[in-house]
């Protein structure tokens, strides 16, 4: 049985030109959930369910540390700013993982008297999930 992923191996990574050119992102985590609906297509009389496979959806999130100078972080604040599509990258072991185009839909920080400033990004997919 192959190894489980370590996570501290993971890394995310951002294009602004639709792929061509990545770079990292400064970010202690990242999430990737893809989830598909379930529509129950039963009929009266039937003892048993039946099911169809709907549409598929996903979440993305990045969260970490707010760091102003960090190429990534800028490339996320930019894409939200500007309302631009960015292709990004989730690395599991830091070299193969997916990939989805999305725009940003939240980007915070938040900061506590006695922490460091955290930040927390949420995408949107605008296509499917695609492994590299």
């Amino acid at each position: 049985m192959p190894d489980a992923q370590q996570g501290y191996k993971g890394r995310v990574r951002v294009s602004d030109d639709g792929g061509t050119t990545f770079i990292d992102v400064s970010s202690t985590g990242f999430d990737l959930g893809q989830t598909r609906e379930d529509l129950d297509q039963s009929e009266l009389g039937s003892e048993t369910k039946s099911h169809l496979a709907g549409q598929s959806d996903t979440s993305l999130s990045v969260s970490g540390h707010y760091r102003p100078g960090d190429a990534g972080q800028v490339k996320f604040r930019d894409g939200y700013d500007n309302n631009t599509t960015l292709a990004v990258q989730f690395l599991y072991d830091g070299v193969n993982g997916d990939q989805v185009d999305c725009f940003i839909s939240e980007f915070s920080r938040s900061a506590g008297v006695d922490g460091l400033v955290d930040l927390s990004i949420t995408l949107v997919p605008k296509s499917a999930v695609t492994r590299v």
